[in-house]
């Protein structure tokens, strides 16, 4: 599903390169691990286009992003769910409509945006809130929201920048069932986070835009948190 093969990215500042060639099959859950700074976010906006190699392919869900077309990227993308760290939710549309604007632009009429959008904001436990802007929100809040506009096209990739940042323990365990919950279903998650003490799932860690360790390719059980 994604294959990324002798990719290189400059940073703006020009101090470093990242550089990063492996794989990732459908219907993999991985973990990318690593401190603030070591390339996690970066990687992940590679995967959706945001960001250009200078140098190497990257592939992704059959497509080789290089050669797409600004409009081929904004339909990728709607294969694709993504949060981010700093949300990216519309100050002037409500939940309901940051949640359903991804189906609006791939054409899917009214009724079903409506439906899917009340589905999804139940799954997410936000459809009290429907109607509220995201001013009016909680950072707990916001990020469910966020979650909620990741999720709602029914997406074959999902990326996920610490998606729960700003939750507290229990709304994270909630986060996480929803994330494994969708896995199950066939989705395959990737989730940058500093740290992951899950048992069974690929760990791809990341140090200065390297990987360090991939326990995809390394076959061994490894706990970041015990290193």
């Amino acid at each position: 599903m994604i294959n990324l093969s002798g990719v290189e990215h400059r940073y703006k500042h020009g101090e470093r390169n990242m550089v990063l060639s492996l794989k990732i099959n459908e219907g993999e859950f991985v973990y990318v691990t690593g401190k603030a700074g070591s390339g996690k976010t970066t990687f992940l906006k590679l995967l959706t286009g945001e960001e250009k190699a200078c140098a190497g392919n990257i592939s992704c869900l059959g497509k080789e992003l290089a050669s797409l077309s600004i409009r081929d990227l904004a339909s990728y993308r709607r294969e694709t769910g993504i949060i981010f760290q700093n949300r990216r939710l519309l100050p002037k549309k409500t939940v309901a409509a940051n949640v359903g604007y991804v189906l609006e632009a791939a054409g899917v009429g009214k009724k079903e945006i409506a439906g899917r959008v009340r589905r999804v904001l139940e799954s997410t436990g936000l459809q009290h809130k429907a109607h509220c802007f995201p001013e009016e929100l909680s950072g707990d809040e916001q990020q469910r929201a966020a979650a909620a506009r990741a999720i709602v096209n029914n997406p074959r990739l999902l990326l996920l920048d610490e998606p729960a940042a700003g939750l507290d323990d229990r709304g994270a365990e909630e986060m996480m069932q929803l994330f494994h919950r969708l896995h199950a279903e066939g989705v395959t998650v990737l989730m940058a986070v500093q740290r992951s003490k899950s048992a069974g799932k690929r760990i791809i860690e990341l140090n200065k835009g390297r990987v360090v360790l991939d326990t995809g390719q390394r076959r061994e059980e490894y706990d970041p948190m015990h290193a």
